[in-house]
């Protein structure tokens, strides 16, 4: 099937793993998907951000450079056992989509590693480009913008677990999909949060569970406008581990 013929009118009512496999590959015009995941391993009494680092998720306030921190130098390095390079992918100052590939040198007085080559005001995914003898990275990495922790790889998983996502500029997100589980049987809530542009986070979606997961497929998809911002925030009734994730079709408008 020749790229570019079809739009998203094209869709089933249900989405098959055809019409998946035809937008992976690109074959719908203007037509992207997205799937954001995350884990975090202890979640309690308050709501918080699944992702990989602790508390709720907070988004830079301007775009500027990524320092790319390594917990363990000597390993997570070039040359070195673990992480050699990073790819790290978010948003410019313009909330544009961008993404680079950061090699990893050896540590200056502050423990930065590596500085990206581009300017980000979102950073919503980052992942181990090569390693050494271990496979993946070795310890933490930390990938900051200014003052704030914008993604965070922990020990040995070779790319981020955050629940979290901006919508690029020029474009629609369409929530076709909404996951949530829990590492142990507790009373755990899930909520899928967006914040439009310039307004505030509310929840979109809210799922509970004691024991097996949840999932929520949409046959009529909530729609998001450009440069919103999407978290899956949970709670518990007694500490546990929580996964989470979100499906979306993005759509040039």
């Amino acid at each position: 099937m020749a790229r570019g013929n079809l739009k998203i009118t094209d869709a089933p009512s249900n989405i098959s793993i055809d019409y998946g496999i035809g937008v992976r590959r690109g074959n719908f015009q203007g037509l992207s998907a997205v799937n954001k995941f995350g884990f975090k391993a202890s979640v309690g009494a308050t709501f918080e951000t699944i992702w990989d680092g602790s508390g709720n998720y907070v988004y830079p306030s301007a775009a500027d450079y990524v320092d790319v921190v390594c917990a363990d130098g000597t390993n997570d390095v070039s040359g070195g056992t673990g992480a050699n390079s990073v790819t790290i992918e978010g948003l410019d100052a313009d909330y544009n989509f961008q993404s680079e590939t950061i090699t990893l040198d050896n540590p200056d007085s502050a423990g930065v590693e590596g500085r990206s080559a581009n300017q980000y005001i979102r950073l919503y995914r980052a992942f181990v480009a090569t390693a050494g003898s271990q496979g993946t990275n070795d310890d933490v990495i930390d990938f900051n913008i200014g003052a704030v922790t914008a993604a965070k790889i922990t020990a040995g998983a070779g790319q981020t677990l955050m629940a979290v996502y901006t919508v690029p500029a020029g474009k629609f997100a369409y929530l076709v999909n909404f996951n949530f589980g829990e590492e142990k049987a507790k009373e755990t809530i899930g909520r899928i949060m967006v914040r439009p542009f310039g307004g505030a986070f509310n929840v979109k979606d809210q799922l509970g569970t004691s024991g097996p997961p949840v999932i929520r497929d949409y046959k009529l998809p909530i729609i998001i406008n450009e440069k919103s911002d999407i978290e899956v925030r949970a709670l518990a009734g007694a500490t546990t581990g929580v996964n989470a994730g979100f499906d979306l079709l993005v759509e040039d408008k």
